[in-house]
């Protein structure tokens, strides 16, 4: 196994390069930061089994892109994001694009090594604190009426909005697949959270759910 460790922080590279080679993992270390990397096609990546990225500037719209981007390009890639912090939406987010994991950067360096092989086995890494987040966001949301109350209280293009959104969708990419301007979606979302009483996109998801809203039932909303 061979790890690529993509960072600016060369106390990080350095001190988790140190742990990874007493574990007997292979790694290299990327001379460029992450989007560069991306723009690049990935390729420094070569033959490494694991990207492990330190996404210490945060997490914002245009990594998101790069990532589904790459992992697309590289199917085959297991990547572990190191991040300062999250929430259950950046959580959601972070697994829609295609990463094998996410790890706070508070996390003990001793632990990487199992993370990475868990990585590179294909399952899942969560990050401490994972479960109290869902646990919390599942407890605080409050179930919709009925699919029969979501689909009569909403026009038909905030129906369409709320397919969108339930695939997890951005604004910007909800205004391009409807056609309309970006003022339009953000009204309309705003419009959708107050009729539904959904506090956020994650909590509105979560209650979809609980209202028996399936994937079926989301495809049908999304082409209303």
């Amino acid at each position: 196994m061979k790890v690529l460790l993509v960072s600016r922080n060369s106390f990080f590279t350095s001190a988790l390069g140190a742990v990874l080679e007493q574990d007997g993992i292979r790694f290299a270390v990327s001379v460029e930061d992450f989007l560069t990397l991306c723009r690049c096609g990935g390729n420094a990546s070569g033959a490494a089994d694991v990207l492990v990225v330190d996404m210490g500037e945060g997490l914002s719209e245009v990594v998101f892109r790069a990532l589904s981007k790459l992992h697309q390009d590289k199917p085959r890639l297991r990547s572990l994001l190191v991040v300062p912090g999250f929430d259950a939406a950046q959580l959601a987010r972070i697994f829609a694009c295609g990463p094998a994991g996410c790890v706070q950067s508070c996390a003990p360096l001793s632990t990487f090594p199992q993370y990475i092989r868990l990585a590179a086995e294909g399952q899942r890494v969560l990050p401490d604190g994972a479960a109290d987040v869902l646990h919390r966001l599942v407890q605080s949301t409050r179930p919709l009426a009925s699919l029969r109350a979501i689909q009569t209280g909403l026009t038909q293009r905030e129906t369409q909005v709320l397919g969108q959104l339930l695939r997890g969708a951005p604004n910007k990419e909800i205004a391009h697949a409807l056609s309309v301007p970006l003022t339009t979606v953000k009204s309309d979302v705003k419009s959708i959270m107050q009729k539904t009483g959904a506090a956020n996109r994650t909590a509105l998801a979560v209650s979809a759910v609980q209202a028996g809203l399936g994937k079926a039932e989301q495809s049908t909303l999304h082409y209303a």
